[in-house]
Order: C-alpha cells, then sequence, then structure tokens
C-alpha cells in the first residue's frame, strides 16, 4: 500500500509567488510613475522651451511649437519609463499611462479654450495629437525585448 502524501511540502512554500508580486509594482504604480515623470519632464523642457523662446524677437509664433515637441518628448519619456517599470502587464500599464495623459490634455485643453477665442476644441486637440503618439511610442521602445547575446556568438 501506497501512502500519498498530501501535506505540503514545508520547505516548498508559496514565497515565490510572493515574491514576484514583491518585485514587479502593479499596473496602475507604473502607471503613475510614468505619469509623475511626465509631468516632471514636462516642466523641465517647458521652462527651456521658454528660455529659447524669450530670446527671439517674435515669440508668440514659436509657443505652439515648442509646446507640442516638449509635451512629446516628455510623453515618450513617461511611456518608456512606464514600460519599463512595469514587467509583467506592459500594455495594460502603458494603456493605463496614454489614457491618463489623453485625460489630462483633455481637461487642459477644455479649461484653455475660454482663453483662445475664436479655436475649435477639435483643432486643439489635433496639435495635441503627437504627444499620444509620443506617448505610444515611448511605451513601443520600452516593451521591446532585447535580443539575449549567446556566449559562444563570438566564435560564430
Amino acid at each position: 500500500m501506497n501512502k500519498k502524501n498530501t501535506q505540503l511540502n514545508p520547505y516548498a512554500s508559496n514565497a515565490s509567488r510572493y515574491q514576484i508580486d514583491s518585485q514587479n509594482p502593479s499596473n496602475l504604480l507604473s502607471a503613475i510613475l510614468g505619469f509623475i515623470i511626465f509631468l516632471g519632464c514636462l516642466a523641465i523642457l517647458g521652462l527651456l522651451g521658454a528660455m529659447i523662446i524669450s530670446k527671439n524677437p517674435d515669440p508668440n509664433k514659436l509657443i505652439p511649437l515648442v509646446s507640442t515637441v516638449s509635451m512629446t518628448v516628455a510623453a515618450i519619456i513617461g511611456g518608456l519609463v512606464t514600460a519599463k517599470r512595469s514587467k509583467s502587464g506592459m500594455l495594460l500599464s502603458s494603456l493605463t499611462f496614454l489614457a491618463t495623459v489623453t485625460l489630462a490634455l483633455l481637461i487642459a485643453s477644455v479649461i484653455n479654450m475660454k482663453y483662445r477665442e475664436g479655436i475649435p476644441l477639435w483643432q486643439s486637440l489635433l496639435l495635441k495629437l503627437p504627444v499620444i503618439l509620443g506617448g505610444i511610442f515611448g511605451a513601443f521602445i520600452g516593451s521591446a525585448k532585447k535580443k539575449s547575446k549567446s556566449l559562444y556568438s563570438k566564435y560564430k
């Protein structure tokens, strides 16, 4: 008669499952971290852009271009950080990051509408489209896996 061991082995605990959960932050946490990085980069690039614009004799023409470029670069960096920080759910965390950036841009555009008379909302949002595409590009770069280099590749 063979007796089956139905008791759990005390040495094979569920530590590996807890270890995986503690190493990878949640998707929401990585998206929030990416959004904070986005806001920090946007503030730094906005200040640099303002310094560049202030030296120009006609700064009003450069404001939309410099703001779009700085927001796009900040979105690329934020998407990159979000995808790199989230190891397990890169797609979900990147989509959460893009949703927060899109919502922030929509709210900022609606608030800014009372200061811009005669410009429709769709034109203002069309100018923000490169920012969302930059966030998608940054998330794509961050989620790309490096090809593992073989130890024997130098002998081939």
